[in-house]
């Protein structure tokens, strides 16, 4: 993140911390497009790994969890950028777990069991 505003980036880096799920509203909405744009191609990353192991393992969802997803803003960031790079897939493709809030207790393989073999 170098550039005109670097020493606006990092003071802002310094107040709220470094981007993690507590905070990444504040990067988003951040005033400095450079910002806005360095996580904006961090979604895009994960889109495309993702997307790789989508084409390897040709899900019919993909549960979208953990505390990262917890942000509605990252959601539809990254659904977008998904759609973007693979256009075939369906329009309800991504879901938000709905477990989670109970993140702590449940781990993600046993909320797959739950909602796809014993529902």
């Amino acid at each position: 993140m170098h550039s005109e505003n670097g020493k606006d980036i990092l003071e802002f880096s310094k107040t709220v911390g470094e981007p993690c799920s507590a905070n990444l509203e504040s990067y988003l909405n951040h005033p400095n497009q450079e910002l806005r744009e360095y996580v904006s191609k961090c979604s895009f990353d994960l889109a495309e790994v993702t997307n790789n192991a989508i084409l390897i393992l040709a899900p019919d969802k993909l549960v979208l969890f953990g505390d990262i997803f917890e942000h509605d803003s990252i959601v539809s960031l990254f659904t977008e950028q998904l759609v973007e790079i693979n256009s075939t897939l369906p329009e309800q493709f991504c879901v938000k777990s709905t477990f989670r809030k109970k993140k702590k207790y449940i781990g993600s393989t046993a909320i797959a069991v739950e909602n796809f073999l014993l529902s």
